[in-house]
């Protein structure tokens, strides 16, 4: 065995799993010469996409988080305008009591999920890549926000978005 580590070095020169040695840069002939800004030869190229996804994922959950009370208000209500009517009534009231009550539910589970689950995944994140969760995380947000364009437009009750929101 001590001639096998003497052989090998003390890194595990020449074994190519054991080596430290990095393969050279890429020329730019390799990523196309000129090309290289637009094939990704830039850091912030290669994460475009992520960067752009993000935004807009974020712009979208603050202009649902702005109109989610009175949209949650208006699932609620037992006659429709019942709170444009009469903002004081008990009607009225009521609806905002079990509203606020319901999205504090949603987003209390949403914190117990990534409390339990959030440690998880980022284990296995870094065993398997992250490409995989971040991809799954982006798609339930998504799929939550067309439960609620389905149900503004009056197509489905709030409730599957409430569901996918608690899990997203």
């Amino acid at each position: 065995s001590h001639l096998a580590i003497t052989q090998l070095g003390a890194r595990g020169a020449g074994h190519p799993r054991l080596s430290t040695r990095r393969p050279p840069p890429r020329q730019d002939s390799e990523l196309g010469g000129s090309m290289a800004f637009c094939t990704g030869g830039g850091r912030f190229f290669r994460r475009a996409h992520f960067y752009l996804v993000s935004l807009f994922n974020g712009l979208a959950l603050c202009m649902l988080m702005l109109q989610l009370p009175d949209i949650a208000v208006q699932a609620f209500e037992h006659e429709p305008n019942t709170c444009v009517l009469a903002p004081r009534g008990s009607d009225c009231m009521a609806a905002r009591s079990k509203a606020s009550w319901v999205l504090g539910l949603s987003n209390g589970a949403k914190a117990v999920v990534a409390l339990v689950f959030g440690p998880i995944l980022g284990a296995v994140s870094d065993v398997h890549g992250r490409r995989f969760f971040w991809l799954g995380a982006q798609l339930g947000c998504q799929l939550g926000y067309v439960a609620m364009l389905l149900h503004v437009l009056g197509h489905v009750s709030i409730w599957p978005f409430l569901v996918l929101n608690s899990l997203s």
